[in-house]
């Protein structure tokens, strides 16, 4: 696993895997499923507001949600604005980097087991339904209205 603060990703537009393994995919460091981060979590503590996927590239889809042009569309989720509104506070909240392997660790084994590979839209779904983020409304047994009054 990966973390980090959100004012990371609000601050550096270049962020990326490389930020914290600079010799990712070089000789020294060859492409690992080890550090192929494909779902991520935004929390702040043990409240977790959202968890979505990526299996190509988990900080430019982070940074999707806050607006930023993505396959030619730009507008913010309601992820990027509950972060925007939350702010400064939202800042200190961290983002949790998975890889598909490491959300086992997590999760019950029943939504694994029997897989042969363990794919990333599977992954996403068992960790929606065993954090219940509460701005995940599909596969989610919490209603999002219920974020705690503290949060705008």
């Amino acid at each position: 696993m990966l973390r980090f603060e959100v004012a990371r990703l609000l601050d550096d537009p270049d962020l990326d895997i490389f930020s914290f393994f600079p010799d990712y995919g070089t000789e020294t460091m060859p492409y690992s499923f080890n550090y192929h981060f494909t779902i991520y979590v935004v929390r702040d503590g043990e409240e977790v507001f959202y968890v979505g996927k990526s299996d190509d590239d988990c900080f430019a889809r982070l940074r999707t949600h806050l607006g930023h042009e993505f396959r030619g569309r730009r507008s913010k989720s309601l992820l990027g604005e509950f972060i925007l509104r939350n702010l400064p506070e939202s800042r200190g909240w961290c983002v949790d980097l998975y890889t598909n392997e490491e959300t086992k660790s997590l999760i019950d084994k029943l939504f694994y087991e029997g897989f042969y590979s363990w794919p990333t839209r599977s992954a996403e779904i068992a960790m929606i339904k065993t954090l219940k983020p509460y701005l995940n409304v599909s596969m989610n047994s919490r209603n999002w209205r219920e974020i705690p009054k503290r949060y705008k």
